[in-house]
């Protein structure tokens, strides 16, 4: 019995989980104790009974607590506890889904990329908020009259408008209000007015079923879009108010503070955040894993090659750069060395590059080139393929059908010799699966399931918590089967299968020629007439001649600077 979502609800997880070194134990039993009575009373039917059975038992119990890993775990009855346990269904879910779009109109007039979410604020206010890295939340306040306020003569207004006309207004009634709230990122741009300003309170935010209280802005005035702080990476942080991972984790709701983004950045795309694990249907394989570093998202740089199609590979180039690159879930582009830009844009020639009406790079919108077209990043083991496809950017309304390119070289906004080569966004995630922990500054990498089925979320954290590197990702279904064919056994759980029947068959005929060989070397002594029976050698007891089988047991510059000033470079 399962949920819908094809987990293991507790009762039955407790079960399997409790019992299946019993069934071992128990197996091992089987072998000796119907072998050596079989032998006794030369019962062979017991023999053909118990292989079938103890056959079941052992499969049982490999494919209820190994399914998924190797041959070797099964041989040496390794425990995979904590992974089977992370799988449950359990009553105290310990993760929260955020369902994601991809949006490109933002308030104030300006056009722009943003991660949206739909939450729950006050049990009844539904808004939706911008998802962004650092730690401030706020919403804008409905005012007295909306049409009036929308409406009146003033260009403020009219921006603010534009950005609660997507998110909605809070309702702050009922609330206490606490100390004056400021936001501010006019730093990232000083032609662009990005601030709110109002008060602080605390309500109950509610996403995917769990409610959590967090103290967040209500602002009064406001030139940009709301926003929902994750508290990913060290921006307008406040001990006195943590955001919303932090929230999450001091309220007891999560056991870890984890993020794995999926397709966040795909436009016309559902994509998925999951707080306090990791969804390993969405990626393939195994996750590249960099822990204690810098921040969460810093990684080692990787080796870059271009690919055009032929077959052949240009690269791999040198980085003349720091050899460390930064996963930045807020960038909407991909930040590359120079020397591997000028290469890249090169290649791009033949694929009609051309320059829009804002004098920036792009491709045709409507032009479909060859997955055998990509930039390929090289992490040691693993490799990322961003196709040529995913570098279309943003289309702005133009009448030349022109996406921008979302690749630009990481020196117009770093020294690549002090800080980080390489900025990993935009088509990067449409490309790698990542997970990003605040604990010890961990990140991991994996390569994106484009087709996955359902959810396989693994909570991350606690003291039953599961390392990135044992998660074993999901693959691409196969081929669809004839319906109601029901659910096929992975391949872990057809290798353990096999191998426990040829184990016990091979055990089991091993035993019985041992034993039959010993039997044959003692003499028939027959006994002399009148020998007392129950002294007749005959039926002396067993022990004394049956065998005995034996069963072998540093960071200066915040990279949302680094990004914003690409972008902001762009929109003058």
């Amino acid at each position: 019995m399962t949920h819908p979502d094809g987990t293991i609800p507790m009762d039955l997880f407790v079960c399997i989980s409790t019992t299946c070194p019993i069934f071992y134990w128990l197996a091992e039993s089987l072998v000796i104790y119907s072998l050596e009575y079989s032998m006794k009373d030369n019962s062979w039917f017991r023999v053909v009974i118990s292989i079938p059975v103890i056959c079941f038992l052992l499969s049982f119990a490999y494919v209820a607590q190994h399914d998924g890993n190797t041959v070797q775990e099964f041989l040496g009855f390794r425990r995979s506890f904590s992974i089977l346990r992370s799988k449950v269904k359990r009553a105290d879910k310990s993760h929260v889904v955020l369902l994601t779009d991809f949006s490109y109109i933002r308030g104030g007039g300006v056009q722009d990329f943003d991660v949206i979410t739909n939450l729950t604020i006050g049990g009844n206010q539904n808004l939706v908020l911008s998802v962004t890295p650092q730690h401030v939340t706020w919403v804008p306040q409905e005012p007295g009259s909306v049409v009036d306020f929308c409406n009146a003569k003033n260009s403020e207004n009219t921006m603010g408008c534009e950005a609660a006309g997507r998110s909605n207004f809070y309702k702050a009634a009922g609330n206490t209000r606490t100390d004056g709230f400021s936001f501010d990122e006019s730093y990232l741009d000083v032609s662009i007015n990005e601030t709110a300003t109002g008060y602080w309170v605390e309500d109950t935010i509610t996403a995917d079923g769990i409610d959590v209280r967090l103290q967040f802005g209500v602002a009064l005035q406001w030139h940009t879009s709301p926003i929902l702080g994750l508290g990913i990476q060290p921006v307008n942080q406040n001990r006195r108010r943590p955001g919303y991972l932090d929230a999450l984790k001091q309220q007891g709701k999560i056991t870890g503070r984890f993020c794995s983004l999926y397709n966040h950045m795909t436009p016309n795309t559902t994509g998925e955040i999951v707080l306090g694990g990791v969804d390993a249907s969405k990626f393939q394989g195994r996750l590249a894993v960099w822990d204690r570093m810098g921040i969460p998202g810093e990684i080692d740089a990787p080796s870059v090659r271009i690919s055009n199609g032929t077959g052949r590979f240009k690269g791999p180039y040198e980085n003349l750069g720091k050899p460390l690159a930064i996963v930045d879930p807020l960038a909407r582009s991909l930040f590359i060395p120079g020397n591997m830009y000028t290469e890249l844009i090169t290649t791009l020639d033949a694929y009609g590059l051309q320059k829009n009406e804002f004098n920036n790079l792009a491709l045709p919108c409507d032009r479909n080139y060859s997955p055998d077209d990509f930039l390929e990043l090289s992490f040691n083991e693993l490799v990322i393929k961003i196709e040529f496809n995913h570098l279309k950017g943003i289309k702005f309304n133009n009448s030349l059908g022109l996406c921008e390119l979302s690749v630009f070289p990481t020196e117009r906004v770093l020294n690549i010799t002090k800080q980080w080569s390489f900025v990993l966004g935009g088509p990067f995630f449409r490309a790698a699966y990542t997970v990003l922990g605040v604990e010890t500054n961990i990140t991991g990498i994996g390569v994106l399931n484009p087709s996955p089925v359902g959810r396989d979320i693994i909570e991350l954290g606690g003291s039953f918590g599961t390392s990135l590197d044992e998660i074993q990702g999901g693959s691409s279904p196969p081929p669809s089967t004839t319906a109601g064919s029901g659910r096929a056994l992975s391949s872990g759980g057809i290798a353990g299968v096999v191998i426990a029947v040829v184990f016990v068959l091979v055990a089991a005929l091993g035993a019985v020629f041992f034993i039959r060989r010993k039997r044959k070397s003692i003499p028939d002594i027959p006994s002399p007439e009148g020998y007392p029976s129950e002294l007749s050698p005959n039926v002396r007891p067993t022990s004394e001649l049956e065998a005995k089988v034996a069963v072998p047991v540093s960071h200066e510059l915040p990279v949302y600077l680094a990004t914003y000033e690409l972008e902001a470079e762009a929109r003058r």
